[in-house]
């Protein structure tokens, strides 16, 4: 954020799959036309105070990341996390599984440190109770 009158915003989009898969097992398939459906979808805004994101970003800015020769762990199980960037004429796209290879531990610790400022900014409230409402209608 660069300038004093943006309002940094995070989107929340997520898709209800078991909802979707239940729905597409039920569908019945009419003359070799596959059925369809539009995801269900649930998108959710909020707002960021920028002192604090700015402050994050500055701490970013000054890590030193080893690109090349990086030793990627092995698993089976764990979560993705990931970095995504652009400018003008530059991009950048880091994703890595569970806490990273330990040359960007920096950077992960960086990471999990802004999806929990993120988190802590946001009042989405338990997921299941908004799809629930949402199946409703309500």
């Amino acid at each position: 954020p660069d300038r004093d009158d943006a309002r940094p915003m995070v989107r929340e989009i997520t898709w209800d799959r078991p909802f979707d898969r239940e729905v597409l097992s039920g569908a019945p398939e009419s003359a070799g036309h596959e059925s369809t459906i539009e995801p269900t979808l649930r998108v959710r805004d909020a707002y960021l105070p920028v002192k604090e994101l700015k402050s994050l970003f500055e701490t970013v800015i000054d890590l030193d990341i080893r690109m090349i020769g990086v030793k990627e762990p092995f698993g089976l199980e764990g979560e993705t996390f990931g970095l995504e960037g652009y400018g003008p004429l530059h991009g950048i796209r880091l994703e890595w599984w569970c806490e990273g290879p330990e040359e960007w531990r920096d950077l992960t610790a960086w990471a999990a440190e802004m999806r929990e400022f993120v988190k802590s900014c946001t009042d989405f409230g338990e997921l299941e109770a908004d799809w629930e409402a949402a199946r409703k209608g309500g």
